[in-house]
């Protein structure tokens, strides 16, 4: 009952929106199915679904197919990958198998952007100084998708959420990341 109630209001939401974004903790309420159920929706009405996942293992892959973007740490990646060569290797093999590009974030190895076709860019960290990692991947995910939806390009995008990253993890604890404080380093 409550996912069906999830999936009526996220179907009643997505003509309002720009962008879906999905953030999985593994907590019970995006399991596969819901998630499969959640990018078909957002399909269907033509907007734009980032997923920021939490994998159990590999079928993860099966369920997200089709998401427009895939935003992964290196674990996840490993996770999903069956822990099965290189990482790029593996950024590549599962960007082809979701069809759809793949950012994963390295912490301080940076970004590595990965598309179906296998093309790939390297994105190098800006963390000045490290002071707490606690949330730099909701920043990288959230930054994404702002810039996705303002209409910047992924690898603008890509650059942005990096940046961003940067100068969360310059601060201790989870926090937020100021427009005064990206354009400080912009």
């Amino acid at each position: 009952a409550v996912t069906n109630k999830l999936l009526k209001f996220v179907e009643a939401q997505l003509p309002k929106h720009d962008i879906l974004l999905l953030s999985d903790y593994a907590k019970g309420v995006l399991p596969p199915q819901t998630l499969k159920k959640c990018i078909a929706l957002a399909r269907k009405k033509k907007v734009p679904a980032l997923l920021a996942p939490k994998p159990q293992d590999p079928s993860y892959l099966t369920a997200i197919k089709g998401i427009s973007l895939l935003v992964a740490n290196r674990q996840e990646v490993i996770t999903m990958s069956e822990r099965a060569g290189t990482l790029e290797q593996a950024c590549k093999r599962i960007s082809k198998s979701v069809d759809s590009p793949l950012l994963a974030t390295l912490g301080a190895e940076g970004m590595y952007l990965v598309d179906p076709t296998g093309t790939a860019g390297q994105f190098d960290a800006h963390a000045r100084a490290v002071a707490d990692v606690s949330g730099a991947g909701d920043t990288v995910a959230a930054t994404l998708s702002l810039a996705l939806a303002a209409g910047l390009s992924l690898a603008e995008s890509t650059d942005l959420a990096n940046r961003a990253a940067g100068v969360a993890v310059s601060k201790p604890g989870t926090t937020t990341v100021s427009p005064q404080e990206l354009e400080q380093v912009l």
